[in-house]
């Protein structure tokens, strides 16, 4: 895998557990470039059982990566990806991010893999 990728918030949180079956985020090759949605990093501080450890856990892992902000074009791509397949809001700023930076977009969510959306690659890790 090479180019630039969009993990999923299933995937960072896949690995950063060391579940097995995720991919190694801290081993990707040089020509890798990780971004995520800022969605991604809300899901991933946001969660009410979080503790200090895994917070830091956390914090240290996105400081390696570019978060990439509601811009006007993953608005309006957020918008035409919503309304055409009808995911989540979350699911859609996820998607369009990949989308608006020509990435990959890396997740284990099965209705994600199968939105058929002009100019979204979805690759899985199931």
């Amino acid at each position: 895998m090479s180019g630039n990728i969009v993990p999923d918030s299933n995937i960072i949180i896949g690995f950063l557990d060391n579940r097995e079956g995720f991919p190694d985020l801290s081993n990707l090759p040089t020509d890798t470039a990780i971004h995520i949605s800022v969605i991604t990093e809300l899901e991933l501080l946001s969660f009410s059982k979080l503790d200090s450890a895994a917070e830091s856990i956390i914090l240290r892992f996105l400081s390696d990566l570019t978060v990439m902000p509601l811009t006007d074009a993953i608005k309006q791509k957020t918008i035409a990806f919503r309304r055409s397949t009808n995911r989540k809001l979350p699911d859609s700023i996820i998607a369009a991010t990949a989308i608006v930076l020509g990435a990959t977009l890396i997740t284990r969510d099965n209705d994600l893999l199968k939105a058929n959306f002009p100019g979204l690659i979805a690759q899985s890790f199931i």
